[in-house]
This record gives structure tokens, C-alpha cells and sequence, in this order.
């Protein structure tokens, strides 16, 4: 097993966990108590296994991951804009919402740590919603199921929104 230092690594974790998955396929860490302990103990994000793919094609780089995430975070653009159009907003207003959105995770930072992977709610809300308002409304159960494995707090929120959609 690769051994690291404990301490506060930012997203050194995240790359000592995907290295582990390559290898044994459990999510391990030494850096948050210095033993091997399962990732999933603090965040349970099964969707870093959908990540698992290109950490190994592109040769073990954290870079890759966070840009994978990034490309991932650039799909909310597409139901932001269905729904910008469904509510009538100016050109100009629908252009500054997809900017801030496209912006926001450059702004806020995260890159491949773990907060990185909760971004992903922005776009998994915005489909469910998107889907939700359209004329398949059965689709929403895709963005619904992949919001289940992001984490903890991503599947509150996604509880909270469809106990109002649902009321």
C-alpha cells in the first residue's frame, strides 16, 4: 500500500483513495488516521468509481480527475439554458446565469478534493429539474439516482427538493 503522511493534504486523499481502488478496489486512505481506513467512513461518494477510469487512463493525475469534474460541472449549461428559455429570460440574463455557472466552481475552488465531487449537485439539480418540467418527467429519476452517489448532503437536498415537487 502507498503510504503518505497524515495531516492536511487537500486532495491528496482523494488521490491515495483512487490509487487504492486501482489496486485493491476499496476506497483507502492513511492520511486522515494514519492507518488504512475506508474513504467512504467521511464521504460515501460511490461515483468516485465512475471517476476510477480516467485517473487510470490518464496516468495517475489528480489533473485529470479535476478536469473530468469540471467538464462534468459544464453540463448543468445545458438544462440551466432549457430552463432559462422555459421561463422567458432575456438573452442577456440567460447569458450571465450560464457565465456564473460556468464560473462558479473556477471561483470556488476544489479541483480534486473531496468538496469537488458535491459540485456535481448543481448540475444533477438542474437536470432533475429540467427533466421534471418537461414532457418526461420519469427522466428525472436519472440525475435523481446519480445525486444518491455523490454524498451525505447532496442526498438531502435532492430529498428535500422532491418532497416539494411532490407536495
Amino acid at each position: 500500500m502507498q503510504s503518505l503522511q497524515t495531516g492536511n493534504t487537500s486532495g491528496a486523499e482523494i488521490g491515495q483513495m483512487l490509487y487504492f481502488m486501482q489496486h485493491s478496489g476499496k476506497p483507502f486512505t492513511t492520511l486522515i488516521a494514519g492507518q488504512p481506513q475506508s474513504y467512504f467512513a467521511i464521504q460515501f461518494a460511490p461515483l468516485w468509481y465512475l471517476l476510477l477510469p480516467i485517473y487510470m487512463l490518464f496516468g495517475h493525475s489528480m489533473l485529470a480527475v479535476g478536469t473530468a469534474l469540471y467538464a462534468l460541472m459544464l453540463t448543468a449549461l445545458i438544462p440551466l439554458w432549457r430552463i432559462c428559455r422555459r421561463y422567458a429570460l432575456s438573452p442577456w440574463q440567460t447569458a450571465a446565469l450560464c457565465a456564473a455557472c460556468a464560473l462558479c466552481p473556477l471561483v470556488v475552488g476544489g479541483g480534486a478534493s473531496g468538496g469537488a465531487l458535491s459540485m456535481l449537485s448543481l448540475p444533477l439539480l438542474l437536470w432533475l429539474a429540467d427533466a421534471y418540467q418537461s414532457k418526461h418527467p420519469y427522466l428525472a429519476l436519472i440525475p435523481l439516482a446519480l445525486c444518491l452517489c455523490i454524498g451525505f448532503e447532496v442526498s438531502v437536498w435532492t430529498t428535500f427538493i422532491c418532497l416539494y415537487l411532490a407536495l
